[in-house]
């Protein structure tokens, strides 16, 4: 809480009361708390993410803060947090997240042998089924001489419903000839990949798998917005 004069009424820090904290400045130079008391005596509230020192220590942090006018006594109320308590909650959300998917995910099994695997925009396969070689990032499409998951997230930004056909170098004499199917989850950076085998899907079938990695899709957004709402 600060006064019309920009001093300290409450502070987190005892030893910050009563003083000005004008001092502290957007990245443009101009003062937080004189910006944030204008736009909120004008609209009765404001927010703003601006740098500020933490509690009991020097370093800047990023912040973000709702301020609302107090006209009976002229003060300006700040209702503060730090994005990076933010970021953190969201970072153990999310490894919750992907805990509970790797337990379901991989049980998976589509048209015989396909299955589910989810990669992120770095190449990092972050969810699969055990019989999936961790190097899947950086297996090439024997058919193409592309790196698949390349190849994967073309099709899948670009919309594209067709399968990218593919094999992998495996070892074996006879080649095994998969198909996949990608779909991009914006909200995670993710990439849901459905794979199955060509002879193992009938023709009716095809527009069901098609439609599978965007039902996962679904089925995550639904997750994380329930992780946040409980």
């Amino acid at each position: 809480i600060y006064d019309g004069e920009f001093r300290a009424v409450a502070y987190p820090e005892a030893d910050m009361l009563g003083k000005d904290l004008t001092s502290f400045k957007y990245i443009k130079g101009r003062s937080v708390v004189q910006a944030m008391r204008e736009e909120a005596m004008s609209y009765g509230q404001a927010f703003a993410t601006y740098r500020w020192k933490g509690v009991d220590v020097n370093t800047a942090m990023t912040k973000y803060g709702l301020f609302v006018q107090f006209e009976d006594w002229d003060w300006t109320v700040a209702f503060v947090g730090e994005i990076e308590d933010i970021e953190r909650e969201m970072e153990l959300q999310l490894a919750e997240m992907i805990q509970v998917l790797n337990q379901s995910i991989p049980q998976i099994r589509l048209a015989g042998s396909g299955y589910v695997f989810i990669f992120d925009d770095k190449g990092d396969v972050i969810i699969r089924p055990e019989h999936v070689d961790r190097q899947l990032g950086k297996a090439e499409n024997q058919l193409t001489g592309e790196l698949l998951l390349d190849e994967l997230r073309t099709a899948a930004q670009e919309g594209d419903v067709s399968p990218v056909l593919f094999s992998l170098e495996t070892g074996e004499k006879t080649p095994v000839l998969m198909q996949a199917y990608a779909t991009y989850f914006k909200g995670l950076d993710w990439f849901i990949v459905v794979v199955v085998s060509p002879e193992g899907i009938q023709v009716p079938a095809r527009l069901l798998v098609t439609r599978q990695a965007s039902i996962l899709g679904g089925i995550l957004l639904v997750g994380l917005l329930l992780g946040f709402i409980l």
